[in-house]
């Protein structure tokens, strides 16, 4: 103990306690999320409203080293799920709304990130079809391509202090893709499959919105 005048403590978890836990009624949560926004005026435009819990599992080996595990739900939440009224998602750092209670119904997290938005002119949208030429051209030939028209909402303020100055006011729709590899082991045969981490195109090439360069060359 490097520091003698703060002792180390051993804890653990009481398993008995654990398995009396309970959480705060889902429903009752979602009615207080929607009253407590609204009456605050920050009720969300497009959002549908989810209910869910973060689970705590705990594991355990027995005399003769078996594994076992239980879980248990520990807190609830309520987000939402954001699109426009054409369905299409509105995902990113700009769009979050979370709530969590604790057992008895107390707030202990509060996440508010949104934006009240308005439709405004349009842009020629890239087909699924050519914007799939696009991404394939970023991974093996036999790549699954995965992807889905989204708009992406950025942080309401910006994460880099040098450009405080940034504060977009308009959103676009993007390409949201992954590429699915599946790959052999030689001596065995067997097959991996490997999920590529998520990125973005933009799915308009609107000069307004999307800047392009133009390069040549020249052997003079």
């Amino acid at each position: 103990n490097k520091d003698r005048a703060t002792p180390i403590v051993v804890t653990a978890i009481d398993p008995t306690a654990f398995d009396t836990w309970s959480v705060w009624d889902s429903q009752d949560a979602l009615e207080f999320t929607s009253r407590m926004l609204d009456k605050s005026g920050l009720l969300p435009q497009f959002g549908n409203q989810m209910v869910g819990h973060t689970v705590l599992t705990l594991y355990s080996v027995d005399g003769r080293g078996n594994l076992t595990s239980k879980s248990r739900a520990i807190d609830t939440e309520v987000s939402y799920r954001f699109s426009d009224t054409n369905g299409i998602p509105l995902i990113g750092p700009g769009a979050q709304v979370q709530v969590v209670f604790d057992a008895t119904g107390h707030v202990t997290r509060f996440w508010y990130a949104n934006r009240r938005i308005d439709a405004e002119g349009s842009v020629q949208i890239i087909s699924e079809r050519e914007a799939r030429n696009r991404i394939a051209r970023l991974f093996p030939s036999d790549t699954q391509i995965k992807l889905r028209l989204v708009y992406v909402c950025p942080p309401l303020r910006p994460w880099i202090r040098r450009f405080q100055s940034w504060n977009p006011n308009t959103i676009i729709p993007w390409y949201e893709y992954y590429g699915i590899t599946r790959n052999a082991d030689p001596t065995t045969g067997k097959v991996f499959i490997n999920k590529s981490k998520v990125a973005f195109i933009p799915a308009t090439d609107d000069p307004q919105f999307v800047p392009a360069v133009t390069m040549s060359a020249s052997d003079r």
